[in-house]
């Protein structure tokens, strides 16, 4: 197993939902989407982010446009953790991954409103 401080490989399921869309899963946890414009990260978080990034890189041979890619549009919440996390899967490796982003490292930038009706969805 990859495990580099908050890169892992992970057990991230997609299954379709009765309306046609796909519901995602962390280790069996449903994940909720978040917008990246939802969230404000600190330094840290970007460092996390940023060496996740490189790790897989190097590990893997992979070029960091296709990292990038995986990783675009696929920040999820899954409770009860506080941390947020980009579920992606890398089909060159045939592998799920994700990159966890404690909740000490970002905080919501929506109005409060906005962050209790996403508690309520999650």
């Amino acid at each position: 197993m990859l495990k580099n401080e908050n890169l892992c490989v992970s057990n991230v399921t997609r299954t379709m939902d009765r309306d046609g869309g796909v519901e995602v899963y962390l280790n069996g946890r449903k994940a909720t989407r978040v917008g990246l414009f939802d969230v404000a990260f600190n330094a840290e978080a970007v460092r996390l982010i940023g060496g996740g990034i490189l790790t897989l890189s190097r590990e893997f041979g992979l070029p960091i446009p296709i990292i990038k890619k995986a990783m675009a549009g696929n920040l999820f919440i899954v409770p009860p953790s506080e941390s947020l996390y980009f579920l992606f899967q890398i089909e060159e490796l045939e592998a799920d991954l994700h990159v966890e982003i404690p909740p000490m490292y970002w905080r919501f930038a929506s109005p409060v409103g906005m962050v209790a009706e996403l508690a309520k969805c999650a």
